[in-house]
């Protein structure tokens, strides 16, 4: 049974927005996406793609308006990839950033959402980014000058960016009359052939702009001419370089730099700090948030001037030299070694003289510093989006810091870092969002992390790879994304199968071996008809499984999955319905919140299902299985948990 249709139209009411700025609603239960609809809006939905777990919605209509919705800024009639929601009012983006923020550390991170304060407002939230790389193409035999449609590599023409800076548009709208008055050729991605392909602008500090015009010619046509009339059209225009890149990539830049005017940099600022930019240097867009980021950081370090401060993922140095006007010293590591030599300049451009790079892998040099005995106070984490590779949260374990600032573009993998760091001893105190740019759904998040007291901490060291969880999570992976191939998943070794006539002890006994027995087992006569009580202990935590008249499956299963609920979960694979013997899969939190995110909740929940101790599985008579399995078939992707509460 088909939950939606291609090509029809339904009414969906959207519950919440997607990363990609999309809205998240449900058809009969089936999730739907529909690109342009807000959070609590109904609106009427073509269905243009169904996939197994999914379906994709073009927005035809709105039935109930939201609140929040607002006329765009934006000329163009279609969004492109600049901006994702610009129609949502801004107390509405700050709201879902918030919430979003909040989600994804309770969900993947398993920390309480009271931890994330309120977002940080931009103080501009258009004409904010100093940087612009716009690409050229032809419409209608004409040069355009736009940005790609979202997913696309289709144009959509633009010379007034409501989120860039005045003068790159100006630049814009320069490039293309230019490059259409003196009948330039334009770069064409399928024939490889034409000349210009890409205009970049970057703006100091001072309002100047430095130009880079990018083409896949040795030769820039036309050159002294781009000089002479970009100089009367741009007057803010006090560099202009001349960018070579010939290969078929989706790179910008290429290789080949010229300098063909005026500066050679430009200049700009962070609070006290001055740093010279060139067409190849990394700064950040929106300068006014990020000097809020910097200070957040600052203040969450704490510093009193007797700290070493070990700022690993350093980059160009910037938030080492913040943070060096008021730490003992800063040990600056990055793997990228021109950064490195970048951030040197300018530690001597700031005379900042506290502060050493070194041109490295986090992973490695780290335990190489706790070999020398340099211990940090405090450890500064800002890489990609990827977040830390699980050797940096192992290395950071040997370094032993007394604080970690965890800056992160990316709160999902800044989440799960968390999470990973929370078994290294470390509590997470608070968690701050940052707007750096509105009108999209990216935030940036500065998170405090404080080691425990090892005396009132027990920690447990789970590797991952020695309990071979990588592989069931994989495996479990393949099944959601190839339910119709059930059968390899149910003869593999990742579910744990039990009888309803099973020994309990064999049942701990079964879940204890999957974790790698970090469940302490005993035994107590308490003089029952059954036999002994079953004492579980872990961690801290200790409970004896509280049988009523007999010992059962169903208590045993809920009370184990209860004690080791901070690290693990099981549940109950429902495909498995209908037998005597039910099949069980464990993985660790972060893991089943990694399927969540990939897949949805609903979907992993329709064939996991979670298990809390008002659970029935093995005790659900015949009559309510089949019902369930009813129930199941008519209502396609519902998780089980809500048809247990519909029979009821």
């Amino acid at each position: 049974m088909e939950n939606v249709k291609l090509h029809e139209i339904y009414e969906v009411f959207v519950r919440d927005l997607g990363v990609h700025g999309e809205g998240i609603g449900n058809v009969n239960g089936f999730t739907v996406f529909v690109k342009g609809a807000l959070p609590d809006e109904i609106v009427k939905a073509e269905i243009t793609l169904v996939k197994k777990t999914y379906a994709l919605g073009k927005l035809i209509s709105i039935v109930k308006k939201s609140p929040d919705r607002i006329k765009s800024h934006c000329i163009p009639d279609v969004t492109c990839g600049a901006c994702q929601i610009p129609e949502l009012s801004y107390e509405g983006q700050l709201k879902f950033k918030f919430n979003r923020v909040k989600s994804v550390i309770s969900r993947i991170g398993k920390q309480d959402e009271n931890k994330v304060l309120p977002v940080v407002s931009a103080t501009h939230i258009v004409g904010y980014r100093n940087k612009m790389s716009i690409p050229i193409g032809t419409q209608n035999g004409k040069a355009v000058s736009g940005y790609y449609k979202s997913g696309t590599h289709e144009i959509i023409p633009s010379t007034d960016c409501m989120i860039q800076n005045e003068t790159n548009n100006k630049l814009a709208k320069f490039a293309q009359d230019f490059i259409n008055k003196n009948k330039i050729t334009v770069y064409n991605e399928k024939t490889h052939k034409g000349s210009v392909r890409h205009i970049v602008g970057r703006i100091g500090d001072d309002g100047k702009l430095m130009a880079v015009i990018v083409t896949s010619t040795n030769e820039l046509p036309c050159k002294e001419k781009w000089i002479e009339e970009m100089r009367k059209s741009v007057p803010e225009v006090i560099s202009i370089y001349h960018n070579v890149q010939d290969k078929k990539t989706n790179v910008i830049l290429g290789n080949k730099m010229e300098h063909i005017w005026g500066e050679k940099t430009l200049k700009a600022s962070i609070g006290k700090l001055t740093f010279e930019i060139s067409p190849y240097s990394f700064f950040q867009v929106n300068k006014e948030q990020v000097e809020k980021l910097y200070e957040k950081a600052l203040d969450f370090a704490n510093l009193s001037g007797d700290e070493t401060v070990i700022d690993a993922y350093c980059g160009t140095g910037t938030i080492s030299l913040y943070l060096a006007q008021k730490a003992k010293h800063v040990i600056g590591i990055e793997i990228i070694k021109d950064a490195i030599e970048n951030a040197k300049e300018n530690a001597k451009r700031n005379k900042i003289k506290n502060v050493e790079f070194h041109a490295a892998d986090v992973a490695k040099y780290l335990p190489e510093l706790a070999k020398k005995g340099i211990k940090a106070e405090v450890v500064v984490l800002d890489p990609v989006r990827a977040g830390c590779d699980e050797k940096v949260i192992e290395a950071i374990g040997k370094i032993n810091p007394e604080r970690i600032v965890y800056v992160s573009c990316n709160v999902a993998t800044q989440a799960r870092d968390i999470e990973r760091l929370s078994k290294k001893g470390y509590k997470l105190i608070k968690i701050q969002p940052i707007d750096m740019f509105p009108q999209t759904t990216h935030v940036e998040t500065v998170a405090l992390l404080y080691k425990l007291d090892v005396d009132k901490h027990i920690s447990v060291e789970i590797e991952l790879d020695e309990l071979d969880m990588n592989n069931k999570y994989e495996s479990v992976r393949k099944f959601l994304l190839y339910p119709d191939n059930i059968d390899d998943f149910w003869e593999s070794n990742d579910l744990i199968w039990i009888d309803w006539r099973e020994e309990d002890e064999s049942v701990i006994n079964y879940f204890n071996n999957e974790i790698g027995n970090l469940i302490e087992v005993d035994f107590i006569n308490n003089n029952k008809k059954y036999g002994d009580d079953i004492k579980l202990k872990y961690r801290a935590k200790e409970t004896v499984i509280p049988y009523m008249d007999n010992m059962d499956r169903d208590t045993t299963i809920k009370y184990f999955n209860e004690i080791i609920k901070e690290d693990f979960e099981i549940r109950w694979f429902v495909e498995s319905l209908g037998d005597d013997t039910l099949a069980f899969c464990i993985l660790p939190n972060n893991l089943w919140s990694s399927l969540e995110n990939e897949f949805s909740k609903e979907v992993v929940d329709y064939y996991f299902m979670t298990i809390s101790l008002e659970s029935v599985m093995f005790d659900l008579n015949i009559d309510s299985v089949f019902d369930l399995i009813s129930l199941r078939k008519d209502n396609n992707k519902v998780p089980f948990v809500e048809l247990l509460k519909k029979l009821k």
